[in-house]
Parts: C-alpha cells; sequence; structure tokens
C-alpha cells in the first residue's frame, strides 16, 4: 500500500494500482 491510498495487486488476471478501499488484502499463492 503506497502512502497515497493506492495498492498494487491483481484482479482477473490485470496487474495495476487499485484504490485501498477496494482492496481486500489476502496471501498470496504458494
Amino acid at each position: 500500500v503506497s502512502p497515497s491510498g493506492w495498492s498494487e495487486g491483481e484482479c482477473r488476471g490485470r496487474a495495476g494500482w487499485f484504490p485501498s478501499a477496494y482492496v481486500e488484502k489476502r496471501q498470496g499463492i504458494p
């Protein structure tokens, strides 16, 4: 999570930055 309130992640095969308010933290797949 960046100080500006954005999180880097992946959704439905697309990677990018998402507003942290809409992100649910999950553990990575081993």
